[in-house]
């Protein structure tokens, strides 16, 4: 096997050196890894790793996955910190990626589809849960620069500013020309999920690209495939 391996994550294309990113099986990748003796290995987690709930995540709460799916992205942490004797390990825990080419069943895609099909969108309290999503070129530049860092980390990436569900709908409304249709079901602060981007910023650096001047790409993508 070549030494310089590279496993290419869905967010990026850059692999430096004998660096490795991998997106889901960390056993097999971690393997991969170790064989051709590689210095770094980038795993992509989730921000759903931690419990939903008032306040800022940081890197060292508890997890608590919520659903199979987060259950996986735990169990890859776990699996590829079991390789940190044979070389450092990035965990990227990812906060509501969103951009251009996504599955509509994601959160930000399955937001918009919402607003336009004129289905109801859940708020928790009257203004609903708080994120910081990300979008995809800040991403892809956390994922690059963590291929040259030094040590290993879980590291909370997450996009500039906590907005809440109802002024994320407000701005998909304003790019899709539609009134968005809220419903409140449920108490304040209990869906909140918002990452405290301290380490990302002082690691990797700090996220730019701000919610309402990157939504109108998703909305516009999405658009299309409904009229």
């Amino acid at each position: 096997m070549d030494r310089n391996v590279r496993l290419v994550d869905q967010l990026d294309r850059h692999a430096l050196g004998r660096r490795i990113g991998a997106r889901d099986d960390g056993r097999s990748h971690g393997h991969a890894a170790r064989v051709a003796r590689a210095d770094r290995f980038v795993f992509a987690s989730s921000g759903g790793v931690y419990a939903a709930g008032p306040g800022k995540r940081a890197e060292s709460e508890p997890l608590a996955p919520g659903n199979f799916y987060l259950a996986t992205k735990f169990g890859g942490e776990l699996l590829t910190a079991a390789y940190r004797s044979f070389f450092n390990v990035i965990c990227l825990r990812l906060f509501f990626a969103y951009g251009r080419g996504q599955v509509h069943s994601m959160f930000v895609p399955d937001l918009v589809r919402r607003v336009i099909a004129g289905e109801p969108v859940r708020l928790y309290g009257s203004e609903g849960l708080k994120a910081n999503p990300i979008h995809v070129s800040d991403a892809a530049v956390a994922f690059q620069r963590a291929l040259a860092i030094d040590g290993s980390y879980a590291i909370n990436i997450a996009g500039p500013e906590v907005l809440t569900m109802r002024r994320m709908v407000q701005l998909i409304g304003n790019n899709v020309s539609r009134t968005p249709l809220l419903e409140e079901v449920g108490p304040a602060g209990t869906r909140d999920l918002v990452a405290d981007t301290s380490l990302m910023e002082r690691l990797l650096g700090p996220p730019t690209a701000q919610f309402e001047e990157r939504i109108a790409e998703v909305c516009d993508e999405i658009l299309r495939t409904v009229i």
